[in-house]
């Protein structure tokens, strides 16, 4: 939940009030910390009918973490929700968080941002791009509306957990 502190100070002749910035709590999955807004969105993928999630055409493993992301900025990407997998090739349903337009700084997506993945392999310490396969919309859009997006990663692009490319082929 959100905190609002406001300070009051009395001095001779002025009275004067200090509000804190909002501050979102914030959550953490495997490498990846994001801030649990007010205003969210769901992404899952359910195999067989509903798709499934992959590295290298293998389903995720329980204790492997996927993550939305929008952009930060123009180098950067933004964390706005993750899941740890507890189900074989399936997650979610997982929140990804709208931005909350009270603090000071973009800590979630847009109406209309495209949102990206990346999967972290618990037992590689790998973070790796994700492809969405459908069926629907990786568009961010309004709150409570619910996404089944399948997700595919090759190992050999990966990124950090900022979001910093970096491809990691071997030879």
């Amino acid at each position: 939940m959100r905190q609002k502190l406001i300070l009051t100070f009395i001095t001779p002749m002025i009275l004067v009030e200090v509000a804190s910035a909002a501050m979102a709590d914030t959550d953490t999955k495997g490498p990846f910390t994001f801030a649990k807004t007010n205003t969210s969105v769901f992404f899952y993928a359910a195999p067989p009918v509903n798709g499934e999630a992959t590295i290298d055409g293998v389903q995720l493993q329980p204790g492997d973490v996927v993550a939305a992301f929008v952009n930060k900025d123009s180098v950067n990407d933004l964390c706005i929700g993750a899941w740890e997998v507890t189900t074989t090739g399936a997650y979610g349903s997982m929140a990804a968080y709208g931005d909350d337009p009270t603090t000071g700084e973009k800590d979630g997506a847009y109406g209309g941002e495209i949102v990206k993945f990346k999967i972290w392999q618990k037992d590689t310490d790998i973070i790796s791009y994700a492809v969405p396969q459908g069926p629907d919309s990786t568009v961010w859009t309004s709150d409570g509306s619910v996404f089944n997006v399948g997700l595919a990663a090759t190992s050999g692009i990966s990124a950090d957990s900022n979001g910093v490319r970096k491809d990691v082929f071997s030879q």
